[in-house]
């Protein structure tokens, strides 16, 4: 056993079934090598016990991880259809079913959601919010947000002078890389 990882390497022939698999979940859903790679490295984080398998509320977890925003009604749906165990988990097989039958939003997608999100607090629509209001919303609506995580936002989200935020493109783009990472 390594000491590093508390497990067994992968045997040549555990390797080549795990391409096969990478293969496999490439060609049926279309995820790209970055997609897939992710899918997997998040599930691999998730699965705690280090069992193959995780709760299936985690899922959830797992699309927001990647930048992904499923509404509650459709993780509800996702983990109704899913093939759960006796105990409510699903292995990475139907984790990347679920996802897969689901689809991944791209980047463009996720930026134009966010920039209408955004929007929303746009009360004049000219493109801005105030950074004062974006502040107090991020600290109270939906999960709240810490300070350190407010200034690193408000950062990069460059506030004018006049204590605006432009979100449209840069502001929206930028967050959708730290997002991803």
């Amino acid at each position: 056993m390594s000491d590093d990882e508390g497990q067994q390497p992968e045997t040549p022939v555990e390797q080549d079934e795990g391409k096969e698999k990478d293969s496999f979940w490439k060609r049926t859903y279309n995820f790209s090598d970055e997609q897939l790679t992710e899918l997997k490295e998040v599930f691999t984080m998730l699965d705690t016990s280090e069992t193959g398998v995780i709760a299936a509320p985690s899922v959830g977890t797992a699309l927001r991880a990647i930048g992904q925003n499923p509404t509650e009604a459709e993780l509800q749906e996702m983990i109704q259809e899913a093939n759960l165990d006796d105990k409510g988990n699903l292995d990475m097989d139907e984790f990347m079913r679920l996802v897969g039958t689901r689809g991944l939003k791209s980047e463009a997608e996720m930026e134009e959601e966010l920039e209408q999100a955004l929007g929303v607090f746009d009360k004049n629509g000219e493109g801005c919010i105030d950074a004062a209001d974006f502040k107090v919303t991020l600290r109270t609506l939906g999960e709240p947000v810490d300070e350190d995580d407010i200034a690193e936002i408000l950062k990069v989200a460059e506030v004018a002078g006049d204590g605006k935020i432009n979100y449209y493109g840069q502001f929206v783009h930028c967050r959708m890389i730290q997002w991803n990472r």
